[in-house]
């Protein structure tokens, strides 16, 4: 298995984790790394290896490649995230994230620092 494989694996978790200890009314939670599409896994995959090729920027700076990188495979902001609409809410500003999407990007970026 590749590294980055493993990375994004441990990254996943974390970000389940996360994002399921904090569900709002109506969200699905987030299914587990191989349960997940593989979409979901390729994107993830291509987030750990923007981490790392840019290991010195801050999660503002990443946050905003990030969102070009999206943009340019055709997602756009929507109010909820939708694989098949390609919508996804997180596609704001660094400032603009809620706190805790604030906190859990800085949170993944350092586990990719340290696993790296």
């Amino acid at each position: 298995m590749k590294k980055n494989t493993m990375i994004a694996m441990v990254f996943w978790a974390a970000f389940q984790a996360l994002s399921n200890a904090n569900l709002t009314e109506g969200q699905e939670p987030v299914k587990d790394y191989n349960e997940t599409s593989e979409a979901d896994r390729d994107n993830t995959e291509a987030f750990v290896t923007l981490l790392l090729e840019n290991d010195t920027e801050n999660a503002e700076t990443i946050h905003e490649a990030w969102i070009k990188d999206q943009v340019e495979k055709g997602w756009v902001r929507g109010d909820v995230y939708d694989e098949s609409a390609r919508t996804n809410p997180l596609i704001v500003p660094f400032e603009s994230l809620p706190k805790i999407e604030q906190n859990k990007r800085l949170l993944l970026d350092a586990i990719v620092t340290v696993l790296s």
